[in-house]
């Protein structure tokens, strides 16, 4: 009976989370699937997030708070995980989004892989402040060994993937050193990178996740998030030593391109360009690529216009115009039709430099 229905500890960290941990919490339990907790470690918030999530475990006797002094992200899911009794632990951060197939399709995948799978992910879209669909989405390929694939990009980040609680067993829980030396923001990526030692991945190709994007909390983000790709890049060279340093060079790129989407997304246009020119300089062939020199051309217009915007908008009534002219051209289905065009076509950037690589060697 366990094994067809086993029990899913879901855990969220909690810091300041008062404006999103309700719907948070009730995407959780419009799930499909029924078996799981809902472990949610308050991080020493100093709004009202332990009042809210007291009067859900009031609700349903499957949501647990526990509580520790502000100690960081990493901190409060393995404490989470410590107090988890799921064979599988799903984690999910207190501002996003899981559809109700969820939970529902990575078991049915996990199951179907069988022990020698570590981690289930699936594709995610992307909303703003209001849960409103932004223009965006992830579709990515992580199935069987991943480990190049790993170094290259993170298709796991924190509220994707089923994981395994006997892969968290063999290799150790979220790293909290990163916390510690001022660089949190990927510990996601480098638990992945240890789990993709042993075990195998699977991905689910539909949207399932909706990710969140908080204009405040992602604009002053980024030089930490670097200390911390650099920090688990040097782990990941001690992990995988004969990885070629070609690899890694792409996959600084690749972050630092991640970076200047992010910021163009919340209508940080300096930075986005900054990050741009950054990832050019580390792989000049990214300009090679449409949508790196649309890119560049967007930002650059963005930086000459706002300040005449600017005579006429304040920059919360230019967001919202933003905001209005994208919701018009979103819809989730294009969304979904799209991401699966793009999951079709394998002959993506990361296959084609890998097969490059290797013909090279």
């Amino acid at each position: 009976m366990q094994e067809q229905n086993p029990l899913i500890s879901v855990i969220i960290p909690a810091y300041n989370a008062e404006n999103f941990i309700d719907e948070t919490i009730d995407s959780v339990l419009a799930q499909t699937y029924q078996d799981f907790e809902i472990i949610v470690v308050d991080d020493g918030s100093k709004d009202r997030t332990v009042d809210i999530v007291r009067q859900r475990a009031l609700e349903d006797k499957r949501i647990i708070l526990l509580r520790q002094e502000n100690q960081g992200v990493a901190a409060a899911r393995n404490l989470a995980i410590h107090h988890a009794k799921g064979v599988y632990i799903a984690p999910i951060d207190a501002d996003d989004i899981w559809y109700p197939l969820k939970l529902e399709k990575q078991v049915a995948c996990m199951l179907e892989g069988g022990s020698q799978v570590g981690i289930v992910s699936s594709w995610f879209v992307f909303i703003d402040e209001d849960g409103e669909l932004m223009n965006g989405w992830v579709a990515n390929r992580a199935d069987g060994c991943v480990q190049e694939l790993l170094i290259y990009h993170n298709p796991i980040p924190a509220s994707i993937p089923l994981i395994r609680r006997a892969a968290l067993e063999k290799v150790g829980f979220y790293n909290q050193e990163l916390k510690q030396r001022n660089a949190q923001g990927l510990e996601d990526w480098e638990l992945g990178l240890r789990i993709a030692q042993h075990y195998e991945f699977r991905t689910v190709p539909e949207i399932l996740i909706a990710y969140r994007q908080v204009t405040e909390s992602m604009s002053n983000d980024w030089q930490q998030m670097e200390r911390s790709y650099h920090l688990v890049m040097d782990i990941a060279k001690k992990l995988y030593p004969e990885v070629s340093a070609e690899l890694y060079r792409w996959s600084l790129a690749e972050m630092y391109y991640y970076f200047a989407g992010k910021c163009q997304q919340v209508g940080a246009h300096r930075d986005s360009l900054l990050w741009m020119i950054k990832a050019c300089n580390v792989d000049s062939s990214l300009l090679s690529r449409p949508e790196v020199r649309k890119l560049i051309f967007r930002q650059s217009i963005y930086l000459l216009v706002q300040p005449i915007a600017s005579l006429f908008l304040t920059h919360q009534s230019w967001m919202q115009w933003r905001k209005r002219f994208r919701k018009s051209k979103i819809d989730l289905e294009i969304i979904k039709q799209a991401a699966e065009q793009s999951y079709k076509l394998s002959n993506d950037l990361y296959s084609v430099r890998v097969k490059q690589l290797k013909s090279s060697l």
